[in-house]
């Protein structure tokens, strides 16, 4: 689950475990820009899965 963010716009330090969908309804719908970034997500994700190998995905930096 994500946290609230905190006054001052950022999420609290830590990590943070949450689903897919929690990440695009969070992150991936404000502009047209964060749609195209979910997007390509989920297509690495995608690509990533046909490995058989994938356990986790981090997603950090400027993304969230």
């Amino acid at each position: 689950m994500i946290p609230k963010f905190e006054k001052g716009g950022n999420l609290p330090k830590g990590v943070h475990k949450a689903t897919l969908d929690e990440v695009r309804e969070i992150f991936g719908a404000s502009s047209a820009r964060r749609k195209w970034l979910i997007r390509n997500l989920e297509k690495i994700i995608d690509l990533a899965k046909t490995t058989g190998r994938l356990e986790q995905v981090i997603v950090w930096g400027s993304f969230v």
